[in-house]
């Protein structure tokens, strides 16, 4: 898997384009868009410790069939990784987190 990393100057989020499965029955090439100051709360599936950098967190995620995006804490590089995606809950407002989901 190939991860590149851009920084799009104008709203200062960071995309990720990767081949992985985001939604059952793809594996095309993706895109991971970043939102900052939000997060999906109550579908963590499992959490990576402190320090970890958002593309390790991005690339355990394409390898989770479960996982579908991912929050990601910048102060202190907690990754979060989620069973859920946009489609289907609301991120909610949170100070620090960039919440990274599947843009199709």
């Amino acid at each position: 898997m190939q991860i590149i990393e851009s920084l799009n100057n104008t709203t200062e989020l960071f995309f990720f384009f990767a081949t992985v499965k985001c939604d059952i029955g793809s594996s095309s090439g993706v895109v991971f868009r970043g939102h900052q100051g939000v997060k999906l709360q109550n579908y963590v599936i499992k959490t990576l410790f402190p320090g970890s950098s958002v593309i390790a967190c991005l690339k355990v995620c394409a390898d989770i069939q479960e996982c579908f995006s991912v929050n990601y804490f910048v102060p202190h590089g907690l990754c979060e990784l989620n069973s859920y995606n946009y489609m289907l809950s609301d991120p909610i407002n949170a100070a620090g987190y960039v919440w990274y989901d599947c843009a199709y």
